[in-house]
């Protein structure tokens, strides 16, 4: 029986170029009687858990290859750049085993199924493995008739990808030297499970000087790797820094997978000096050596006494992405934040206490105490500008500015009582770049951007440091502000929202449309409310006891429970509420109503989140 291969698209230089769509010929002749025996057969094409080895977004196909068999013959096959527009005609009735095989360019397929299922395809070396054209492959079977018919075929890469970690921040002096992957696979079989690689690349991995500085800082990094299934090397093996490289056969010590970590231990004592750390990679810590296509594993080298040598390996596989992106900061640099992969890092971004977040014109921008601001473009690596001596309270973004307000407090004549205060406002276009305005005996508090104004709230004090009264400022700019009086108290948390600014104090609001002329006091209903939040048309905010009250208008308010306490504050951002607090305490609603608790890996107190937002790559 004669077969006839399908090309769609342009084929290597040097090929015979065949343009052809339709149907391979098929046994019993030709004419009308034949063809009502064909079924038009189109393939849908898509990704099995590709974030597994991608980051969100990072997924591609360029081209596919899919070979059809039936009764272990190849009856067809067909190559395309344009997953959506490809397809074949096939003998009605009958069923077919059909393959996929993705992001190669055009490959030839063996005329036997068997020879298939065996085939062995190398990559051109490291850098394939660290691009977004990883391989990837798919089967299955069917049975098709009619006059049309689809078949689904799911791709999943073949290759995993490593996580890469060392949990030793709270020893003094250490620090990584290099991380390396060794026997990388070279070779890959599509259509095989559990392969077992038989060549491996000359060239390891290893992290760059920005990849050893991101380890260091306790975050993560992801290598992918092809899959190679060595086996169970170390049974019975009950410690995890006993599997490594140097108790294997050298057989297997040359086609297993390991990982290599080198540090150096500055100082006195007991495990100073250089250290390696070499580990087998595998599905666990202490015997298996497999590594399994389309499966995410953390490797954690963790120091746990004093001495250099006081260490343990920890694998996890898989990871359960949270429920909520996001990012969220505290006392003493403290930022947490999920990833990509779904994991929870947590790092220190300078040493104050963080007071404020907003992610607006593509930042994430905080401000904090000692005059502290950061600016990220993805939450994740963060640049630290120091403006003035101020402890910054609040940010608000507007007019392609960010805009922070805060203050400091200095003793008079010498002494630690009475106190003066200097409020403050910094401005910028970009984050990074801060001008800085002090305006003598005002506190500011908080600030909002609404109808082409900055609006700040605090209060005045007198030269002899007692308190007058509170005040609201406005600008057009964040550096000029003109004031206008408040209330006895001040209010120290301030919104826009609804077409007004809102702010609060112990459960009494009050509203503005300019920022200049305030409605009377007016009580929600509920006392020990002191933050507020607005988004998708409703207000809420937590009192000290760990409720929630929200409003849809601002007039009717009602009381839900949380089931947790100590709440610093509640934000919006990105279509959720979030709510952070002591401990590491965070939680999240999309309505305000009802919450659920994120999981921050965090012990520090927090004090404000915002939602991560993930661009596709």
């Amino acid at each position: 029986m004669g077969k006839i291969m399908f090309y769609v698209g342009c084929m290597a230089v040097g090929l015979q170029l065949q343009f052809l769509w339709g149907c391979a010929k098929m046994p019993g002749g030709a004419g009308t009687e034949d063809q009502a025996r064909m079924t038009s057969v189109s393939f849908n094409i898509t990704v099995r858990n590709g974030d597994t080895v991608w980051p969100s977004g990072g997924v591609g196909i360029n081209d596919v290859n899919i070979y059809v068999y039936r009764d272990g013959k190849l009856e067809g096959s067909v190559f395309s750049g344009k997953t959506d527009k490809i397809g074949m005609q096939l003998e009605s009735g009958r069923e077919y085993r059909f393959y996929a095989l993705s992001n190669v360019g055009l490959m030839y397929p063996p005329a036997e199924e068997r020879l298939l299922k065996s085939s062995r395809y190398d990559i051109a070396g490291l850098p394939v493995l660290q691009s977004d054209d990883l391989p990837m492959s798919a089967s299955s079977s069917a049975v098709v008739a009619g006059t049309h018919c689809s078949v689904s075929l799911s791709l999943v890469p073949v290759a995993a990808k490593l996580g890469l970690k060392v949990e030793a921040a709270e020893r003094n002096g250490f620090h990584l030297k290099s991380i390396r992957i060794v026997n990388l696979a070279a070779e890959y079989s599509p259509f095989s499970d559990a392969y077992k690689a038989r060549t491996m690349l000359p060239e390891d991995f290893s992290a760059s000087q920005e990849e050893i500085s991101a380890v260091s800082a306790g975050k993560i990094i992801y290598v992918p790797v092809l899959e190679n299934c060595q086996g169970e090397l170390f049974p019975g093996n009950t410690d995890s820094r006993n599997k490594t490289p140097d108790r294997l056969s050298s057989e297997y010590s040359s086609m297993c997978t390991w990982l290599e970590i080198t540090a150096v231990c500055i100082g006195s004592g007991d495990g100073s000096g250089e250290s390696v750390y070499r580990f087998c990679i595998g599905g666990d810590a202490v015997s298996d050596c497999n590594i399994v296509r389309n499966t995410y594993s953390r490797i954690t080298l963790r120091l746990t006494g004093d001495s250099m040598t006081d260490y343990e390996w920890n694998v996890r596989n898989g990871v359960k992405a949270p429920e909520i992106g996001f990012i969220a900061a505290g006392e003493s640099g403290t930022v947490s934040y999920s990833d990509r992969q779904g994991e929870l890092i947590g790092i220190k971004v300078g040493d104050c206490t963080w007071r404020d977040m907003v992610y607006a014109g593509g930042r994430y921008v905080m401000v904090g105490d000692e005059g502290s601001l950061a600016c990220s473009s993805d939450g994740e690596s963060w640049q630290v500008a120091d403006a003035g001596d101020a402890d910054w309270m609040g940010i608000a973004y507007g007019d392609g500015k960010y805009v922070a307000v805060g203050y400091r407090m200095t003793p008079l004549r010498g002494k630690a009582y009475p106190k003066q205060v200097t409020g403050y406002s910094a401005v910028s276009e970009d984050g990074v770049s801060w001008k800085v305005s002090e305006m003598k005996r005002y506190c500011m508090e908080d600030v909002a951007y609404g109808k082409g104004l900055f609006v700040a709230t605090g209060y005045y004090m007198t030269a002899g440091g007692g308190v007058k009264a509170g005040r609201f400022m406005k600008s057009s700019d964040g550096e000029t502000w003109k004031t206008y009086l408040g209330f006895a108290s001040d209010f120290p948390c301030l919104i826009y929202g609804k077409d007004r600014f809102v702010a609060i104090d112990d459960g009494d609001v009050v509203y503005s449309s300019d920022g200049i002329y305030w409605t009377d006091k007016e009580n929600i209903g509920y006392r020990l409310v002191y933050n507020l939040a607005y988004g998708a048309g409703t207000y809420a905010g937590p009192d000290i006891y760990g409720n929630v009250v929200y409003s849809a208008g601002g007039l009717d308010w009602i009381k839900t429970e949380t089931g947790e306490d100590g709440f610093s504050g509640i934000f919006y951002s990105n279509g959720f509420f979030l709510m952070p607090g002591k401990a590491g305490l965070l939680m999240f609603s999309d309505n305000g109503k009802t919450w659920k608790k994120a999981a921050t890996d965090s012990s520090s107190d927090l004090y404000c989140a915002a939602v991560k937002v993930t661009e596709p790559l």
